[in-house]
């Protein structure tokens, strides 16, 4: 009996039986995968499986029918290229036996978690060994690899520092975690200290500048969110409050809201869902013309 799946892209077919890592290392020739302790305590031989890091030597074709499967080979197609250039940056390698595995497992660890910490690295990484001890250089690497490619990196790629947001007005805390939930306190369109505008949109500032106060806002409740929570990748956006001071005659409620939304969405992808309310006021702190409250959750990961 046979079976099909897909390996980097490509539909193949191979006996049920036949171990999948003959499959790929013997059979396609994707040399990436490597047996080594044959009994999946190694690494060496770690690809992905619909997104998972997985020993290829302990399983048999049968297993992954119907599937996806990514090597090293293919990893850059698979949004893996941050990770491979920051290992041939660091010199993460000796031999180089183990990395392409290496890079595959630390892909799949920056996908499930984008902002990880050290100590998270090396427990995800743990499965992996480097018989010519370059961990150090390896634990670099993926780091560096996570600054460049996680929501903090998306967010200073589109022109706002992750690592600095102004803090509200005492006695209040930039963010409270309470029941689960991480409440960001109200953020104004402060930049280097600044407001990008004041006063009444329709009347004072046009709505172009309006889209562009929300943005800023809400880039500086990404901020915090990032400082407090150890990192973008590790929450979920839940909710996004947009008030405004609009003239009478104002209308444009939802296109500053959008402004608002589209960025958290950019920033943290398919955790950026959230539900999201437009208000309109009589006026805000320092005659802002926009105020965004953001709440997110702790990702389970």
């Amino acid at each position: 009996m046979t079976c099909a799946f897909t390996v980097n892209g490509a539909r193949v077919t191979a006996a049920e039986g036949e171990p999948l890592i003959h499959t790929l290392r013997d059979r396609l020739g994707h040399h990436s995968v490597r047996e080594t302790c044959g009994i999946g305590v190694c690494g060496s031989c770690t690809v992905l499986l619909d997104g998972r890091p997985v020993s290829s030597c302990l399983l048999l074709a049968g297993l992954v029918a119907g599937q996806e499967i990514v090597t090293a080979e293919g990893l850059a197609d698979h949004g893996g290229v941050a990770v491979q250039d920051a290992f041939v940056e660091h010199e993460a390698f000796q031999c180089s036996y183990c990395i392409p595995a290496m890079t595959v497992a630390a892909h799949a660890l920056l996908t499930a978690i984008p902002d990880p910490d050290e100590e998270t690295v090396r427990e995800h990484l743990a499965g992996n060994l480097c018989r010519c001890g370059t961990h150090p250089r390896i634990l670099a690497a993926v780091q560096a690899a996570a600054r460049r490619s996680g929501p903090a990196a998306a967010l200073a790629r589109l022109g706002h520092d992750p690592e600095h947001a102004p803090s509200p007005s005492a006695p209040a805390r930039p963010v409270v975690e309470a029941a689960g939930l991480l409440h960001v306190a109200g953020q104004i369109p402060l930049r280097d200290g600044d407001l990008l505008a004041t006063g009444v949109i329709g009347a004072d500032v046009d709505l172009a500048t309006a889209r562009r106060c929300a943005e800023q806002a809400t880039a500086n409740a990404l901020a915090q969110l990032h400082v407090h929570a150890g990192g973008l990748g590790r929450v979920r956006a839940v909710r996004l409050t947009v008030y405004l001071v609009g003239a009478p005659d104002f209308s444009g409620h939802a296109e500053i809201g959008a402004a608002a939304s589209e960025l958290v969405i950019a920033v943290l992808g398919e955790h950026g869902q959230h539900s999201r309310s437009v208000v309109g006021v009589a006026g805000l702190p320092r005659r802002s013309p926009v105020e965004v409250e953001l709440v997110a959750a702790r990702r389970e990961v």
